[in-house]
C-alpha cells in the first residue's frame, strides 16, 4: 500500500464497505422489522428470483432455481462473520488468523 496508495485507498473502501453493509444487515430487522420484513426481504427475494431465473434460462441448468432461496440467507450468515471477525481481529486484536502453505498430498 505504501508503493501504490490508490491501492491502499481501494482496500480501505471495500474494507469500510463490509463493515458498513454488515452492520446494516444484521441491524436493519432489529431496529426496522416491519420495514425489513414487507419492504427490504421481499424485493430483494425477487432480485435474487430475477437474478436466478436469468441465470437458469441463459446457461440451460433449471436445477439453479432451486437454490436462490438459499442465497438469502448466506447473505445474513456472510454478514454475521464479517462482523464477528472484524470484532476479534480489529477491536479486540486476537490475531489468529495465518496464511500458511498448502501441504501437497498424492492420492496415490
Amino acid at each position: 500500500m505504501l508503493k501504490n496508495p490508490s491501492a491502499g485507498f481501494v482496500l480501505g473502501s471495500v474494507f469500510i464497505d463490509g463493515i458498513v453493509y454488515s452492520a446494516i444487515t444484521l441491524m436493519t430487522p432489529i431496529l426496522y422489522p416491519e420495514f425489513f420484513f414487507f419492504y427490504l426481504l421481499p424485493i430483494y427475494f425477487f432480485g435474487a428470483f430475477l437474478f436466478a431465473t436469468y441465470a437458469s434460462v441463459k446457461s440451460g441448468r433449471y436445477d439453479l432455481m432451486l437454490y436462490f432461496p438459499h442465497y438469502v440467507l448466506i447473505i445474513f450468515v456472510n454478514a454475521y462473520i464479517i462482523g464477528y471477525e472484524f470484532l476479534r481481529e480489529i477491536v479486540f486484536r486476537k490475531c489468529d488468523l495465518l496464511w500458511e502453505r498448502a501441504d501437497r498430498v498424492s492420492s496415490h
